[in-house]
C-alpha cells in the first residue's frame, strides 16, 4: 500500500480543512470523518486495511492543492480579471419575505429562502446543508434536507466545523438534482471532485458559498463557554446568532436544566469582556484551523452564489431586520436569483458596484495569506499548492506575521490553553496603543496643516 496516495498525511502535515470530501470520494468507504476532541476538529481516518489505492481522495483535496486558474475556467470558462474577488456577474443586498425566515436567518435569511423556493418550484430535490447537532451540541452536522423543514432547521450560523464534503458519498449513488452550502474550502473540494467525476456536475447544479475569513474550531467554542462558567456537558442546544441582525443578536445557551442563558452579542457595550471571550474565541479568533490561515479565498470564489453579512455603516444605523449581501457568479446563480426575486421569495437591490462591496466585506485577513504563506515556508512548514497570481515571493519578515496567530496553533494543545487570554490581552493592549498614537499624529497633522 502506497500511503502517499492517500489522504493519511496530509492532517499531520497541517493540511486539512477537515471538509470531507476525501471521504466522500472513497470508493469503497475507507474514510471517515472523525472529531478530534483535543484540537475540536473534523480530520479523516483512514482504514488502511479496506483502502484499495486509487489516490482519488488525494487528487480532490482542496487542502494540499487548489489550481484556482484551471477551476476558475472549468466552472466560468475564464480566469477573473480580479483575482481576490473572482468571476461575477452582479453584487446586491437582499433578504427573505418571508419574515420568519428572515429572522432566523443570520443576516437576511437569503440562503433559506432560495433554496425552499428551489426545492418548492422542483429546480432541486435537496440541498447539502448543516444544522447543530443534537448529541453533540457544539458540533455541527451535516446532511442532505429533503423538506421544507429540514432546510429552515439549518438555517443560522454555525462557527464550527463541518464536513459537507463526505456527505457526497450519499449522493453519488442517487438520482436527482441537489444544492450544496459551503465555506469556500468545502467549494474547493466540490469543484475539484466535480473535475475528477463530471456527472456530479449535474447531480449538483447549484453550489452557495458562505463568505468566510477563517473557521472556528469546537475547542473554542468550549474556552468560551468555560469563561461564562458553562461546562460543554451542560449545554442541550447552543444558538450562536439569535435574535436576527447584526446590532441585535445573542449567543443563546440553553441547558440541560432547563435554564436559558444569553451571552452578550459581538457589539455588546461590555467592550473588554467580548474581546476577551467571544472574539477571541469564535470570531476573527485564537482557536483558528490552522490551515485556514494560508487559505487565499474569502468570497467563495468558485460558488454560483455567494452570501455574508453586509456590514455598511448606513445599515447599522437603520437597524432593523436583516439583509444579506449576495454575490452573483454564474449563470444558474443568476437564474436562481431573478426567479427567486420574480416570484416574491425574496427582495434585492440594485447591483451594487465593486467599492461598497470591499466596504460591506473586508477581505484584509486573506490578501495578507501569502505573507503568512511565505512563513511557513521559511519555518519549513508543509504548505499547499496553489496556482493563482495572487502568491508573491516570500520575505523574511514574513514569519512575523505569525506572532499575531499563535494562539491558534496551542490552541489545540489543552494544557497551553491557559497562555491565551494574557497573550490576547497583550496584542488587543498594543492594537489599542498603536491606535491611539496613530490617532494622535493625524491630530498634529491636522492642527499643522492648519496653522501654514
Amino acid at each position: 500500500m502506497n500511503a502517499a496516495r492517500t489522504i493519511a498525511g496530509v492532517d499531520p502535515a497541517g493540511l486539512c480543512h477537515g471538509c470531507g470530501t476525501c471521504a466522500g470520494i472513497c470508493p469503497v468507504g475507507a474514510i471517515r470523518m472523525a472529531m478530534d476532541d483535543r484540537r475540536g476538529v473534523f480530520h479523516p481516518v483512514v482504514a488502511m486495511d479496506v483502502c484499495i489505492d486509487c489516490g482519488r481522495c488525494r487528487a480532490v483535496c482542496p487542502g494540499q492543492a487548489v489550481d484556482f486558474d484551471a477551476l476558475n475556467r472549468q466552472v466560468f470558462g475564464q480566469l477573473p480579471a480580479d483575482p481576490w474577488m473572482g468571476n461575477y456577474r452582479s453584487i446586491h443586498i437582499a433578504h427573505a419575505v418571508d419574515e420568519r425566515i428572515r429572522f432566523e436567518g443570520s443576516s437576511g435569511g437569503l440562503v433559506t429562502a432560495l433554496l425552499v423556493g428551489a426545492l418548492k418550484t422542483g429546480r432541486i430535490d435537496g440541498a447539502v446543508v448543516a444544522r447543530m447537532s443534537r448529541e453533540r451540541p457544539l458540533e455541527a452536522e451535516c446532511f442532505v434536507a429533503r423538506t421544507e423543514a429540514e432546510l429552515k432547521s439549518a438555517a443560522g450560523s454555525k462557527y464550527a466545523p463541518t464536513a459537507p464534503g463526505a456527505v457526497l458519498r450519499e449522493l453519488r449513488g442517487e438520482n436527482g438534482r441537489f444544492a450544496f452550502v459551503g465555506l469556500p474550502c468545502q467549494i474547493h473540494g466540490l469543484r475539484q471532485l466535480q473535475r475528477l467525476e463530471p456527472r456530479l456536475a449535474e447531480k449538483i447544479p447549484l453550489a452557495l458559498g458562505l463568505m468566510c475569513s477563517n473557521n472556528a474550531t469546537c475547542a473554542g467554542t468550549e474556552y468560551f463557554l468555560r469563561r461564562w462558567k458553562i461546562r460543554k456537558e451542560q449545554v442541550a442546544v447552543l444558538r450562536f446568532r439569535e435574535g436576527g441582525w447584526i446590532q441585535n443578536y445573542n449567543t443563546v445557551v440553553s441547558l440541560k436544566d432547563g435554564r436559558s442563558v444569553k451571552l452578550p452579542r459581538a457589539g455588546s457595550r461590555d467592550g473588554n469582556r467580548r474581546t476577551s471571550y467571544l472574539h477571541n474565541s469564535i470570531y476573527h479568533c485564537d482557536f483558528v484551523v490552522p490551515r485556514c490561515l494560508v487559505c487565499l479565498d474569502h468570497a467563495a470564489e468558485l460558488s454560483d452564489l455567494a452570501f455574508g453579512d453586509p456590514r455598511l455603516p448606513h445599515l447599522a444605523r437603520e437597524g432593523g431586520s436583516g439583509k444579506s449581501l449576495v454575490i452573483v457568479r454564474s449563470a444558474a446563480g443568476a437564474e436562481l436569483m431573478a426567479a427567486a426575486t420574480e416570484s416574491g421569495w425574496i427582495e434585492s437591490s440594485p447591483e451594487l458596484d465593486l467599492d461598497t462591496f470591499r466596504k460591506a466585506q473586508s477581505m484584509a485577513f486573506k490578501m495578507q495569506a501569502p505573507a503568512r504563506l511565505g512563513a511557513y515556508r521559511w519555518l519549513g512548514k508543509a504548505v499547499p499548492d496553489y496556482v493563482t497570481s495572487r502568491i508573491r515571493p516570500a520575505r523574511a519578515g514574513d514569519v512575523f506575521s505569525l506572532a499575531a496567530y499563535l494562539p491558534s496553533f496551542f490552541g489545540g494543545h489543552p494544557g497551553l490553553r491557559f497562555w491565551i487570554r494574557p497573550y490576547s490581552a497583550a496584542r488587543y493592549g498594543w492594537k489599542w496603543v498603536a491606535g491611539r498614537i496613530a490617532r494622535v499624529k493625524s491630530k498634529l497633522r491636522g492642527q499643522t496643516g492648519a496653522a501654514k
